[in-house]
């Protein structure tokens, strides 16, 4: 049990009068300046290597500690392409402000690790062990040291200050976690070490993940129920409106059964007893699936989540299908699904618009196409010292100039086989296309790419020279194999390729928004042209795609008329000064 109760503190200005407690940034430069014995051409290069480092980092240079340790981690997620700049001339700043930041060190005196320790503080640092107390109270002691703060005068308020400190001028963690570390560490020793200061610090409590029951402590009733849908979807069945529909994915079987489950969790947190949970028609009905969808909602805030509005569908849809409601139930169930549905994303979410906008520059999209032929030189330059190692780069250029002209998705990708969806029509010679039937295809539309001859000539150079380290005695017809006589996971091959994008592009590109990259690219050159994103998507509706990307059409006439704007505030400038 927590001994104390949180602070009733106000929140500390971030950055507020803050001076940084060691020499910064602007101090290394003035640093450099001033020495006689550094050659001009160094003093420029390092002088204009931190100044650079500091505007990509968006940092001041006051606020900079001049030490390597403590801007190598935001250093190390600096990306070229990001800030406009090639890869060598990152590298060249960086280098130059290690090599700065080590004659600052060196040279001056400066500070490996932060302000020095006081005789007290150095006192109470002789009784911590090395890890985890050490590393975890250090920081907080040379602040104090620094800032002529006693040991026994920290308090909350000399946390918050801390923290606000470390927040302003580092990228280690702020939070709640953070506070929790160090008010835990400064107590053990408060109860355990001789001279420590006796004042405890409050901890924030941890959210530790809570005890559900298990699957079998449920009804049987209930659990027969939805075994007996599920078991439903595995065959071919009719809806509601007499419909034909095909058996469901085994995909699509585990996640409306791991859905299920963790609405049953949810409705054990929130106080529904065993009993109103006895059949599947208990559990559906309007007075417990309510109380289960609004737990959902409460937690995701003011919009309820995409978990939560395909929740309220899926409860309708297995009512439906396993006729345990009554008919007045069915349509209540309905109003909840309406009402949430009111709710629903009508575009794409803000973490794939931001990754769309990256990539919709000229050099982050000159740079994915040409990453194929990229990774298939590297295989090349490994093949025989490393082989297995290339062919999976080989395998990446596939996977991803594949990407490129026919954003398929990931299921699709994953199963290739050649001479079924990978095929030549016009005979050996001729180039490759992809194709798969409506059966094999999410919402059971065909799909049908041509591949034209450049890629088709990166597709059998990796047949022919790279996998076939990649397959065992068995062989198989899969382009990406697995283990045995499968095709490589899904996860990992996905997993394989974002990672590829990342280390090579310096952005984040998952096989999902490829999809969402090649609508943005035909909206920005043929705006309003919805029928033909939908062919190369393969939506069943006109009206999906338009859901879907309505929010691109808005981006793209914002930079329009913000280029118009420009366009014509030159115009203007220009006649003013012919004038």
């Amino acid at each position: 049990m927590n001994e104390l109760s949180p602070p009733a503190l106000p929140a500390p200005a971030v950055g507020a009068n803050l001076e940084l407690l060691e020499p910064s940034f602007e101090d290394a430069v003035a640093a450099i300046a001033g020495d006689p014995n550094l050659p001009p051409a160094q003093k420029n290069h390092w002088s204009c290597s931190l100044r650079r480092v500091a505007a990509f980092l968006d940092r001041p240079m006051p606020l900079l500690p001049a030490r390597w340790t403590a801007v190598r981690i935001p250093a190390s997620r600096l990306k070229a392409i990001q800030l406009g700049v090639t890869q060598k001339t990152l590298c060249n700043h960086l280098s130059n402000v290690r090599a700065a930041l080590a004659w600052m060190q060196q040279e001056k005196r400066a500070p490996a690790r932060g302000a020095a320790l006081s005789r007290e503080w150095q006192t109470l640092s002789d009784q911590c062990p090395k890890l985890p107390h050490r590393a975890r109270l250090l920081p907080l002691m040379r602040f104090c040291s620094a800032r002529n703060i006693a040991p026994g005068a920290v308090d909350e308020a000399v946390i918050d200050s801390f923290l606000d400190y470390r927040r302003s001028t580092t990228s280690l963690a702020v939070g709640a976690t953070a506070r929790r570390s160090v008010a835990r560490y400064w107590n053990d020793r408060a109860r355990t070490a001789s001279g420590w200061p006796s004042q405890l610090l409050y901890e924030p409590p941890s959210r530790r993940p809570e005890a559900f029951p298990p699957w079998q402590a449920y009804p049987i009733g209930l659990r027969l129920d939805i075994e007996a849908y599920l078991g439903s979807l595995t065959k071919v069945r009719k809806t509601a409106k007499g419909k034909r529909v095909l058996p469901a994915k085994a995909t699509t079987i585990r996640n409306r059964r791991t859905m299920l489950e963790a609405a049953l969790r949810m409705a054990s947190r929130i106080g529904v007893g065993m009993e109103e949970l006895a059949s599947l028609s208990s559990f559906l009905d309007p007075a417990v699936s309510r109380r289960v969808l609004d737990a959902y909602w409460e937690k995701s805030g003011e919009q309820p989540s995409i978990f939560t509005i395909d929740l309220a569908r899926l409860f309708l849809s297995v009512a439906r299908s396993a006729h345990c409601l009554s008919v007045e139930r069915l349509e209540e169930l309905d109003d909840m699904r309406g009402e949430l549905e009111h709710h629903s994303p009508a575009a794409m979410t803000d973490k794939n618009l931001a990754a769309i906008r990256m990539f919709m520059q000229g050099e982050a999209w000159r740079a994915l196409h040409h990453l194929p032929e990229l990774l298939m030189d590297q295989a090349k330059e490994a093949s025989y010292s490393a082989p297995v190692k290339a062919a999976g780069r080989a395998q990446m250029a596939v996977a991803i100039g594949i990407l490129n002209v026919a954003p398929i998705r990931r299921a699709n990708l994953g199963q290739i086989r050649i001479g079924e969806n990978l095929i030549r029509t016009g005979g050996p010679k001729t180039p490759y296309r992809l194709v798969f039937p409506g059966y094999d295809v999410k919402n059971r539309v065909t799909l049908d790419f041509p591949l034209d001859a450049e890629l088709t000539a990166l597709i059998d150079d990796y047949l022919f020279n790279y996998r076939p380290a990649l397959i065992d005695h068995s062989g198989g017809s899969w382009l990406f194999p697995g283990e045995g006589d499968g095709h490589k996971y899904l996860a990992t091959l996905s997993g394989q390729i974002t990672t590829s994008i990342e280390k090579s592009i310096g952005l984040r590109l998952t096989v999902h928004q490829f999809r969402h990259l090649s609508a943005a690219i035909i909206l920005k050159h043929q705006p309003g042209n919805y029928e033909l994103v939908r062919l190369l998507l393969g939506h069943r509706t006109v009206q999906v795609t338009i859901r879907n990307y309505i929010g691109l059409e808005t981006t793209h006439a914002s930079e329009v008329y913000g280029n118009l704007v420009r366009n014509l505030r030159a115009r203007r400038l220009e006649e003013e000064d012919d004038a």
